[in-house]
């Protein structure tokens, strides 16, 4: 009687509390203004006052189980104190759901009105069902009714099966429907699958499910005029209802009602302690976690991307190493990397005694942080196609980690639901990690252990995703560097021609077929429009080249042989003709010569170097490199050439002896022979002192330097200039090109200029190319012959003598002589010489020099610069 005095009493207090506040918008009472044991009481009922009620699932097959299971309706409400002990249940046939305890739950609404009015639990609701997928069936449509309640739906939105499950005309608004919703969720659901009562053999299925929705909105809030929430109880105490109310049941139907279970729920003593009710540095962790694993991202990726834009990758392959081989040994590299983080990652964890890493299993820890560690490059390796430049790859990769982060954290209440996300490895990491953060510091659930690593739980899940995602990835890596146009090399198209190579397979035509000298003597123009420009461009010595080469009248040790090397691109438009960048350029280097390919911009005299080293594959033609075909023995080839780039591939913390020493395993040297070819190399071009010199110390022209060495480790008889002077001051110029002029004794090197003095210097042969066809192959001497303005004869003398000079200079020269200076005292005249008129006109001048005044004078030949600008005209500089 005491509670129910303190409840009298709360009810008086409750009742001048409205009379006060008559406001309808004033909804809640506040209880905690009351300080005294008689609002704790009511605190505690409205806390852990329960509506128990569900279903009770029955095979419809089974006519005997129907007739145990009795029945509990709904009993009546408003009951008071005063007419409890009148009310009786009457038992309908004795079965199990009669035998269930009667109980009275308090109204908290009704002490509102200052009464007490009770109603009578629990009641059942008695379905038949076929199997256990019809009891999974009803469950899954009352939540879903339920939740559709919960999102405040209008009424009109139901279908006529949600109608016909909940009666809507008992709620006056949406709002009092979400109030009331509670008494439309079951506590779960009884399915009496098999019962033998004679030998006692009950099997009962219990089905009780989580709703946090429902259970969190109906918070316990104690109301003024209207009618309370009830709250609905967690799943534990649910289940525990049912298990005792049934065994109870049972046992008193069996014994009839001679023996019953007493059962309640008590709440635990707790012990409350001070300080914070969270390890704060561990709850910290859990979003600064992922930053501390995820940072070498952007620092693989900016990696990548800067050995693809300095062109280190190209470099390394035109020295004959694989694109495979660089991207197993970056692999490698960065997971030692990445596993050496995550290591310390673990490691500092631990010395700082968080809880995640003492009290999580470290066996999952090493697990999980080994398959991040490969994730993480692989990740890398994917995000580094998209990217050419260093800045936007660090901005781009960054970011992608922070969002990552961010969404992650945001969508763990989904994650909990899906596995979809799991697909993009970022979500599935930073997922386990929370849990594992979460788990270490919780004081209800123990720590993640190995022995929780089960298929069906949630982190194993997640982990399974991230293995599968590190296959996806890599196998994305080989696709993108197959078919992501790069600066150099080929790429395919995104389909990889796989129609064309299923066709081949079943044809039998799946070996390459690989063009031979033979086959390349054929056809050396492809069409002809191409016949027609060709005889154009070519002039007599490129005919006579080509058919020397094409009749095998050269030398077959040659270092470098061309036959109708061809190389075209993709159509420029969809639908328009592929563009041709070489055409059908042939002729042969022989040993010791210094050939000149010269050109203006988008000639093609790059893309028919780089076709040849194998940047580039030719599309037709033939070509052979120190006596290896480039389309089948390209190895061969690399150990035997040298190259040396247009700018400076070079890494700045690596010293001159350990780039050479690099190059020199590329190429396969004997390691008892790197020291002296690494000698050799630096002593060709004057680099002995700069040994263990560090490049970022070194001039533009000791780099210059040390590039042509390179080219020339393992004393190779072909060497590849690309324009070895480009953009260094005179005198440098002058020392490479005496460096040059030595080492070009016995090997045979191809420079590719702007620079026609440079050409004049070194070279020996001399090919100018336009519009991808070689226009002229010779000589200097046969060029200038061909193309040149003849020779010039420039004078100075004393004015008072211009006249009779000028009359003998005249008399002297042929009649279509040009005069390009006429001046008293310096004249320059230019003609083209008849056979013996330079040996006449040198001895003529010496022996009348003093007879007409002339202080100095001197013959020379047009240069090759004015032999190139009178080949080359405005439209083939224009090409591209």
């Amino acid at each position: 009687m005491k509670g129910y005095n303190a409840l009298k009493d709360i009810t008086k207090q409750i009742k001048i509390f409205n009379n006060k506040n008559n406001s309808k918008s004033k909804r809640a009472f506040d209880i905690s203004q009351y300080a005294n044991r008689d609002s704790l009481i009511l605190k505690y009922i409205t806390d852990n006052i329960i509506r128990p009620w569900g279903f009770i699932a029955v095979n419809k097959h089974n006519v005997t189980e129907k007739t145990l299971i009795g029945e509990r309706k709904e009993g009546p409400k408003g009951i008071t104190f005063q007419t409890i002990n009148s009310d009786q249940y009457t038992l309908s046939n004795k079965g199990y759901l009669d035998y269930t305890y009667s109980r009275y739950m308090l109204d908290i609404g009704s002490l509102s009105k200052g009464v007490l009015s009770f109603e009578r639990v629990p009641y059942f609701e008695v379905l038949e069902v076929d199997d256990d997928n019809d009891v999974d069936d009803l469950l899954t449509k009352r939540i879903k009714l339920v939740n559709k309640i919960l999102s405040n739906s209008s009424f009109d939105s139901y279908t006529e099966e949600e109608k016909q499950q909940i009666d809507l005309s008992v709620f006056d608004n949406t709002e009092d429907a979400i109030k009331k919703s509670v008494n439309y969720m079951p506590y779960g659901v009884v399915y009496f699958k098999d019962v033998n009562e004679e030998k006692l053999n009950y099997n009962l299925v219990i089905a009780v499910g989580e709703n946090r929705k429902l259970a969190s909105l109906y918070s316990c809030e104690v109301c003024g005029d209207v009618t309370p929430y009830m709250s609905f109880p967690g799943r534990g105490k649910r289940l525990a209802y049912f298990l005792t109310e049934t065994s109870n049941a049972i046992v008193k139907k069996i014994t009839d009602n001679k023996v019953s279970i007493t059962q309640g729920f008590r709440s635990f003593p707790e012990n409350i302690e001070s300080g914070l009710p969270i390890d704060l540095p561990s709850m910290i962790g859990i979003a600064l976690f992922p930053w501390g694993v995820s940072f070498l991202i952007p620092i693989f990726v900016i990696g990548l991307v800067k050995e693809k834009e300095e062109r280190f990758l190209v470099m390394m392959n035109m020295n004959g190493m694989k694109s495979s081989t660089y991207y197993i040994s970056v692999y490698i590299t960065n997971l030692c990397l990445s596993m050496l983080s995550m290591a310390c990652f673990i490691i500092a964890g631990m010395i700082c005694n968080m809880n995640m890493f003492i009290k999580t299993s470290i066996v999952v820890l090493i697990i999980v942080f080994f398959i991040w560690a490969n994730i993480q490059v692989a990740m890398a390796f994917v995000l580094s196609f998209f990217f050419s430049r260093n800045g936007t790859a660090l901005i781009a990769s960054f970011l992608i980690v922070l969002l990552s982060i961010v969404f992650s954290l945001g969508l763990i209440e989904i994650f909990e639901t899906t596995n979809f996300y799991f697909i993009w490895p970022p979500f599935a990491f930073y997922y386990i990690l929370s849990i594992l953060s979460t788990l270490s510091v919780s004081k209800i659930n123990p720590a993640y252990q190995l022995f929780n690593f089960v298929p069906g739980n949630k982190v194993f899940t997640a982990t399974m995703f991230l293995i599968f995602d590190f296959f996806i990835f890599m196998l994305l890596s080989l696709y993108f560097d197959a078919v992501i146009p790069q600066e150099f090399g080929n790429h395919l198209p995104w389909h990889l021609n796989i129609v064309s190579r299923i066709k081949k397979l079943f044809n039998g035509k799946d070996k390459i077929v690989i063009e031979n000298a033979d086959e390349a003597n054929k056809n050396p123009f492809y069409t002809e429009e191409e016949e027609r420009a060709a005889k154009t461009l070519e002039d007599d010595d490129v005919r006579a080249e080509r058919n020397r080469v094409i009749s095998g009248k050269y030398d077959h040790n040659s270092p470098l042989i061309i036959k109708n090397a061809r190389k075209e691109y993709a159509p420029r438009v969809k639908g328009g003709k592929p563009h041709v960048a070489v055409h059908s350029v042939t002729f042969a280097v022989e040993e010791g010569i210094v050939f000149g390919l010269l050109g203006p911009n988008g000639a093609g005299k790059t893309t028919l170097i780089h076709s040849l080293i194998g940047v580039y594959t030719l599309t037709n033609g033939y070509a052979k490199l120190a006596g290896f075909n480039v389309k089948t023995d390209m190895d061969q080839v690399y150990k035997r050439i040298g190259i040396c780039p247009q700018h400076d591939i070079l890494w700045n913390d690596l010293t001159v002896e350990e780039h050479l020493l690099f190059y020199a395993r590329l190429k396969g040297i004997p390691q008892d022979q790197e020291e002296a070819s690494i000698v050799e190399s630096m002593s060709s071009v004057g680099l002995e002192s700069f040994r263990d010199s560090k490049v970022k110390g070194l001039s533009g022209g000791e780099k210059r330097r040390l590039s042509i060495a390179i080219a020339l480790v393992g004393d190779p008889k072909l060497v590849f200039l690309d324009e070895p002077t480009t953009g260094l001051d005179p005198d440098v110029r002058r020392l490479i090109w005496g460096i040059l002029n030595e080492i070009s004794q016995n090997r045979t090197i191809i420079i590719t200029t702007h620079s026609m003095e440079e050409a004049e210097v070194l070279c020996h042969r001399i090919g100018i190319m336009s519009h991808g066809t070689l226009r002229c192959c010779a000589t200097q001497l046969r060029l200038k012959e061909l193309y040149g303005s003849g020779f010039k004869l420039s004078y100075s003398n004393q004015p008072e003598k211009y006249k009779e000079l000028k009359e003998f200079i005249i008399n002297l020269l042929p009649s279509e002589y040009k005069a390009v200076r006429d001046l008293t005292s310096t004249s320059i005249y230019e003609f083209i010489p008849t056979k013996g008129l330079i040996s006449k006109l040198f001895e003529e001048l010496e022996n009348n020099k003093e007879k007409y005044g002339i202080t100095d004078w001197g013959i020379s030949q047009s240069s090759l610069e004015e032999v190139f600008l009178s080949i080359i005209s405005d439209d083939d500089a224009d090409a591209s």
